[in-house]
Parts: structure tokens; sequence; C-alpha cells
């Protein structure tokens, strides 16, 4: 079965009062459809914020969102078709060291958690063990983050 390379729109969203708050775009990059579409509604789904999510199904695709247009956030699994481990999350990072990355990833390896927030990610999520809470408030924490380390670097801010 052919799937669409991007999950813009949820049939299924709910009609929400998060609906009237500005849309916080998200790129999933993922190549596991059902997962994607599993974060996907996960986010629709939050009372937290009114998410819009964007899908690709590699590292290509993704690098070509990334250019093409403007995210609040990224999730990142690390093993994509011809992209593994910290190289995917370097080529990510590289191209947008402003965006806050969030990888979600079936390996529950502490030390690959480590790494990754060392190599630029601002969360690590093991798909097993998220709910769409979960992964609703790492992407919030995350950009809240990324925002802060941005204000701290701006010349003549104080920080806080």
């Amino acid at each position: 079965m052919t799937h669409p390379n991007r999950v813009v729109e949820l049939d299924e969203s709910p009609t929400s009062p998060t609906a009237s708050l500005p849309p916080l775009r998200v790129l999933v990059v993922e190549d596991d459809y059902d997962a994607a579409r599993l974060v996907s509604r996960r986010l629709a789904w939050s009372p937290l914020a009114n998410f819009q999510v964007t899908w690709a199904a590699d590292l290509s695709d993704g690098l070509q969102h990334l250019t093409a247009d403007a995210y609040e956030a990224v999730i990142l699994d690390l093993s994509l078709p011809g992209s593994e481990g910290m190289g995917t999350l370097s080529e990510v990072s590289a191209l947008v060291p402003e965006l806050p990355i969030v990888v979600l990833t079936g390996s529950d390896d502490d030390e690959l958690a480590m790494q990754s927030v060392r190599t630029g990610a601002q969360d690590f999520l093991v798909k097993e063990h998220q709910d769409g809470r979960t992964v609703a408030r790492a992407v919030l924490a995350a950009i809240e983050r990324q925002r802060r380390l941005s204000d701290a670097r701006a010349p003549g801010t104080a920080s806080a």
C-alpha cells in the first residue's frame, strides 16, 4: 500500500479550544508510516497546543521540507533509510541549528539519549514509552528551551 509522504491534516482531529490558537508547525521525520501517523494523532488531540504536523518518510525528504518551509520543531527518528544514528541528528542540526529537535526512537538506550542531547537534540523519547501528553510536552518544552537559548545568545539580552 502506498502512503502519502505528508500527513498535514487528520480527519479525526477533534474540535477543541486549541483550534483557535496559532498553529505550531511540527515536522515528523519517521520512516514508519504507522508510527508517524500515531505521533500526528497524538499531537492533533493534544489539549496543550494547536499542532500542525507534516510528515517526511526519510532524511532527504525531511531536509527538503526544512529548507522549503518554516517549522517550530522537528520530531526525528534516528534510524532512517540512508541515514543512521548520530549522523541523522547531525545533518538536521547542521541545516537548522536554531530549530528544536526531539528525538523519537525505538532504542531505549541511556547513552544514546545523552549523546543525542550533546549532539543537538532538546529531548529524547522512546517510542514504546510515550503517549500524547508526553510527546506534546516534549515538543513544547523543546521549543521553549530553544527560545531561551536563542534569547540568551542575542546581543544585549540579559540572562534571566
